[in-house]
């Protein structure tokens, strides 16, 4: 996923932005190269055994890449890995760590790391048994993005149940209200171009529409849509449209 996707998210601070469509962070091609190189040091260290018994993670460590993966959903972190345990097998992990359970989340390096530009997200979580983190990810293109999305996931995730009664009562924020108001808005030049509302009509209703907690033309979209199919007269239709708009306006 592009990094404009991570920035739209971190600017809209808003987690329903990731419901339905999480965040799949952008991988770094130069984690390869640190596989291979990792692998050959091990070789180097044990006399070629991993060559011998892992030749996967040693010759081919793309094989490896294609199967690591971070994603952000609205209510968990989602990660995917793979290791070439024996032979020509290769032996899959992924893992689900719900928000509520992340305490920290911290960027680490070392030696090898730094030669290939890289850095490595550890998220600890609450109840982790032993020393390390529950989730490791060097691969990432921008480690520091991906960090502060997560965090900021998090504290969305803790203050969800403060605002949860507001967005109950149909106080949407952030893109999705935003993309709800704009199709009011549309919806009203649909219907002037259908000739249901003249443009001083549709300039009247702007405000009432939008300040609605649902969309208040689809009734008359409905009655539109019957008159057009002559099941009501066009005297018919004037006097429901003229009952409606009164309806709206008073709202």
């Amino acid at each position: 996923m592009a990094r404009d996707e991570v920035q739209r998210f971190i600017g809209a601070r808003d987690l329903t932005v990731l419901e339905g469509r999480p965040l799949v962070f952008e991988k770094n091609s130069a984690f390869k190269s640190y596989l291979c190189c990792n692998g050959q040091i091990a070789n180097l260290a044990t006399w070629c055994i991993p060559a011998c018994f892992c030749p996967v993670g040693t010759f081919c460590p793309g094989r490896l890449y294609e199967h690591f993966s971070l994603q952000l959903g609205a209510d968990s972190l989602k990660y995917s890995t793979a290791t070439n345990d024996c032979c020509c097998h290769i032996a899959y992990e992924q893992k689900t760590v719900p928000l509520d359970k992340i305490q920290d989340v911290e960027l680490q390096t070392d030696c090898l790391l730094s030669c290939f530009d890289l850095k490595k997200i550890a998220v600890q979580t609450a109840g982790q048994g032993g020393p390390g983190a529950e989730v490791q990810a060097a691969f990432l293109t921008a480690p520091e993005e991906v960090r502060d999305a997560i965090q900021l996931a998090v504290k969305c995730h803790r203050e969800a149940p403060t605002t949860a009664p507001q967005q109950q009562a149909g106080m949407l924020r952030g893109p999705a209200a935003a993309k709800n108001m704009l199709q009011r808005l549309q919806g009203l030049d649909q219907l002037v171009k259908r000739g249901v509302l003249t443009h001083e009509e549709a300039g009247r209703l702007r405000t009432p529409v939008l300040v609605a907690d649902s969309d208040p033309t689809q009734r008359l979209v409905e009655v539109a849509e019957l008159a057009d199919t002559q099941v009501i007269s066009r005297e018919e239709f004037g006097e429901v449209k003229a009952a409606l708009l009164a309806q709206i306006m008073r709202a």
